[in-house]
């Protein structure tokens, strides 16, 4: 569960995010909806510490900040392999060699990317980039996976492929989802639970 008290986030003199109170479940999906500028972002940076400059508290209850991983809307894929780069979370994390081929080659499967495995990341389609991303971000195990705008590069067969992988992984890893998304029917489909961000948003200048 993730708690947020009297959280207040500047930018200079511009206060971008001011809640007082919100808990999210960090089990099964949820959905975050809002306008655009409102704060969705900023909020999901300061959640994954990312962003770690805030007053007030964000209590991450029963997770552990290095299980946490944010799939931002800009992917920062290495200018690796796709192999590379969905194998480096286990590397660091210093799994052994079979291991990683195991969990990497399970992912390129479940995303059906197995053909670009030797390609240079920096070489990919938007579509190709996004779903090497959020492969990526699945490879260690995580217990909690903040997505932003998950699917907005992806045609409806790959958006309706990547829905299932991610429903699947959190019924499996007993793991859960925050995502932001405009997609009304993606969140109907998908979502357990959806929060709207101007319910929470107070001060906003």
């Amino acid at each position: 569960m993730i708690e947020i008290r009297n959280l207040v986030k500047s930018f200079g003199k511009r206060r971008v995010l001011d809640i007082e109170k919100m808990v999210i479940d960090t089990m099964g999906i949820t959905a975050v909806r809002g306008e655009n500028g409102l704060g969705k972002t900023t909020l999901f940076s300061l959640i994954s510490g990312i962003e770690k400059d805030f007053e007030g508290e964000i209590l991450k209850k029963g997770i552990d900040e290095k299980d946490i991983t944010f799939v931002q809307q800009n992917f920062y894929l290495l200018k690796r392999t796709v192999y590379e780069n969905i194998s480096y979370p286990l590397k660091i994390r210093k799994w052994n060699n079979e291991m990683i081929k195991k969990r990497v080659d399970f992912l390129l499967s479940e995303f059906k990317i197995e053909h670009l495995s030797d390609k240079n990341a920096s070489r990919l389609s938007s579509g190709e980039s996004q779903k090497v991303a959020i492969a990526r971000a699945l490879s260690f195990r995580p217990k909690l996976i903040l997505l932003d705008e998950p699917t907005s590069n992806l045609d409806k067969e790959s958006t309706f492929l990547a829905e299932s992988v991610l429903s699947k992984y959190t019924q499996d890893e007993k793991a859960g989802i925050i995502m932001i998304s405009h997609d009304n029917e993606q969140i109907n489909r998908m979502a357990d639970q959806t929060i709207e961000l101007k319910d929470y948003i107070k001060g906003v200048n």
